[in-house]
Order: C-alpha cells, then structure tokens, then sequence
C-alpha cells in the first residue's frame, strides 16, 4: 500500500508541474483575419504596392512579397520570404507576431484589421520602424509551393537572404558546418573565359542570370555550374538580378538534381551589374 502511495503522489507531483497554456499561446489566437493575401502599399509614397501573403500554419509564417503591377498573371514560387517559428498575441484590437529569423526577431503588428483592410506595422532591433496599409487585392496572385529552403550569408551583423536548389540542401548542410567560407565575385555570366584572374578553388562564386543581361542568352544556368565546378569551387550564386520571386518557367531553367556544386538563387533590385555581396568570408546559416 505504501509504495502504492508514493507512486501516486509522484504522479501528483508530476502533473501539477505541467506549465499551463498561457492565453496568448499562438494556437489560442485566431489569426485567420490576417492569413489572406493582401495589397502592401508602404507609408513610403515613393514605393509600388506589392502583393504581401500570410499563411500561418503549424507555428510557422510564411511571408511571400510578390510585385504584381508588371506580372498580375504569373505563377510565383515560393521563396522569396520567410519561414519561421512566430508566436502570437492578440493585445486590444491589434495583433502581434514575434518571428524567430536567423538574424534576430521581427515584430509584425497588424492593427484596424476588417475583413478588407489593416495597418500593418514592422520593427526589428536593427532597423527603424515602418509599415503602410493593407487592402485585399483586386486579382489573387498565384502562387506555386516550392521545396527551396533559406540560407543566410551572414558577415559580422550583416545578413543577406538567399534560397537554395531542393538537392543542393545536403551539400549546403555540409558547407555550413565547415565554418566561414570566402565568396569570389565575378559580376558577369560565368563563361570560362570570366574566370582569368579569379581563383575560385575551395570558394562560393557569385555569377549573373543571362535574364537580366543586355544581348543573347548563349550561356545556361547548367553552364553557369558546369563551368563554376570545373574551376573548383564548392559552391555558386546565380544572381538573378531582379525582385521578383522566379516565375515557374525561369526555375526550371536551374538543374535541379543534376547540379554538380549546391546553388544558391539571389534576387537583387538595382541597375547595371551590381552583385548581392560584397566579397569576404561568410558563414552560412541554413534553416
């Protein structure tokens, strides 16, 4: 009877240390009203609106910022924002998202939400805040599900975002654990010829997406990591050059399965030929 008693005042004591559920946990708030897809327009008046889709599932959000003046019509991918653990409140009429990135946390704070408009409101440790107005687009932009993970470039307390192939994920993996790696330039297609007087044996590569150069397209992406394998290095970027996520036709230009080093996608806004990074030795951060 004694040892009989002593196990059920263990389990006593076991199940009135269980920490209850807070009423703010994530999966006690309704976040429904703002998991839509919605127009951004900055307060900023010189920025374009932009598509900005919620979806918030399994205690992760998804972010997807998609320009949509230029391309209403397309099939985006998804991988141009963020997946990451979040949790939520609900403090008065407004929400609030704390998102876990691999750089530090981001508060999003939706405030007058209806079922057709919100505010929303962005504030990080490293940046000023900012914000602008949300409404429900006139067209749902499609938008595709795709495999591609995160990889963060990370130098000092500087982080550049950038989505990696499906099959390169392992070798990125195995980069990572390595420790800081150096990142050669070339700011051109990453034809043999681009690599004269560039060592790149045991680096990351950065070269240019044909897209977005003046003249014919006589170089592929397979070519672009052929040629960046032949010449040593452990990796390459493909800097697309441009905002806008891949549409599905660009991406399966990339070869999938079949690349010879792990590739990494970059997407940059800016003239000329302007690269995602500025050379050094990063550390990669894979999630």
């Amino acid at each position: 009877m004694k040892k009989l008693f002593f196990v059920a005042m263990a389990l006593l004591a076991l199940s009135s240390c269980k920490k209850p559920k807070a009423a703010d946990d994530v999966d006690s708030v309704d976040l429904s009203p703002i998991a839509k897809q919605w127009t951004y327009v900055s307060d900023n008046s010189e920025s374009s609106p932009e598509i900005i889709d919620f979806s918030l599932q399994g205690g992760k959000m998804t972010y997807v910022s998609n320009s949509w003046q230029d391309y209403p019509d397309a099939t985006y991918l998804v991988h141009s924002g963020n997946v990451a653990p979040y949790t939520g409140q609900k403090v008065n009429d407004e929400y609030h998202l704390e998102v876990k990135e691999s750089w530090g946390t981001v508060k999003y704070v939706f405030s007058a939400v209806t079922d057709k408009s919100a505010k929303l409101r962005i504030k990080s440790a490293d940046y000023p805040e900012y914000g602008g107005t949300l409404t429900l687009p006139e067209k749902v932009v499609k938008v595709a599900e795709s495999p591609l993970f995160y990889i963060g470039f990370e130098k000092g307390f500087r982080t550049q975002g950038l989505s990696g192939l499906p099959s390169s994920l392992e070798a990125f993996k195995k980069l990572a654990g390595k420790g800081s790696l150096p990142l050669v330039l070339l700011d051109a297609e990453g034809k043999p010829e681009d690599y004269e007087g560039k060592d790149v044996s045991g680096k990351i590569v950065s070269v240019l997406h044909p897209h977005y150069l003046d003249g014919p397209i006589d170089y592929s992406v397979s070519q672009k990591v052929a040629t960046a394998a032949a010449k040593g290095a452990v990796a390459i970027v493909i800097n697309v050059k441009t905002s806008y996520p891949l549409s599905m036709e660009e991406y399966n230009e990339f070869p999938v399965g079949k690349e010879e080093i792990p590739v990494a996608i970059w997407h940059y806004t800016g003239a000329g030929l302007s690269t995602p990074v500025d050379g050094g030795t990063y550390k990669l951060n894979i999630q």
